[in-house]
């Protein structure tokens, strides 16, 4: 058994992994039971930890109870969660960023944070400066989606791409300025090397033909592209 805790102020991205998450267990055979937080009774979570499903696995995704108004009810809900000891995984989804005081121990936390850190590294891909770029992508990875970086990542190369060979792109005057300049720093053929990777890469992670994640591509990637 293993609770999971998808949460932050980065909502989309949260759902996302919360949604894929649970996707993963179907795909295994898993039924997914849901419970809505926010009214959830001590006796029905109870009920349906305790109850065992002789033909398939089960795992429960609770959406709401850690943000919900505390109350009793909510005090024997996490009591609850804190002493099972059941075969069942639980997934837990928050609409918001939860305090490190109101996670169920134990717990296995996702924290969607808001991107800002992203776009910090996106504007380090350029030639030379590897160290700035790995050191930017080693802080997103515990907090950020991987599958967001790298398709922001290879959309920015993309972006670069356009910027190089001189044709529009739809971006606010101070953005596209910032491009140019930061598309000016790379020679076209290895700006283009770097975009047939980074299709490569997704090719081979969405078929299923490597095992390495996107981050375990992207650390390498960098350290090619970039050196």
């Amino acid at each position: 058994m293993t609770i999971y805790l998808f949460h932050g102020d980065n909502t989309r991205d949260s759902r996302n992994a919360f949604t894929d998450a649970l996707s993963k267990e179907r795909e295994r055979g898993v039924e997914v039971r849901h419970l809505a937080g926010d009214k959830l009774a001590a006796k029905d979570l109870e009920s349906t930890l305790a109850t065992e499903n002789l033909f398939s696995s089960e795992s429960v995704a609770i959406e709401g109870l850690l943000s919900r108004i505390k109350s009793k009810e909510k005090d024997r809900c996490l009591g609850i969660l804190n002493g099972y000891t059941g075969a069942k995984n639980i997934f837990l989804w928050e609409g918001k960023l939860i305090p490190k005081t109101g996670v169920p121990h134990e717990a296995k936390v996702s924290l969607s944070k808001a991107p800002s850190l992203l776009f910090t590294f996106l504007d380090t891909l350029i030639p030379a400066n590897t160290n700035r770029a790995l050191t930017l992508l080693h802080e997103l990875e515990p907090i950020t989606n991987d599958l967001l970086v790298f398709t922001l990542a290879a959309r920015t190369v993309a972006n670069l791409l356009l910027a190089k060979s001189g044709k529009s792109v739809k971006l606010a005057p101070w953005q596209l300025a910032k491009l140019r300049g930061q598309a000016g720093k790379w020679d076209e053929a290895k700006l283009l090397d770097f975009h047939d990777k980074l299709l490569a890469i997704d090719f081979a992670v969405k078929t299923g033909t490597t095992k390495l994640s996107y981050y375990d591509h992207l650390d390498i990637l960098l350290l090619d592209v970039l050196g």
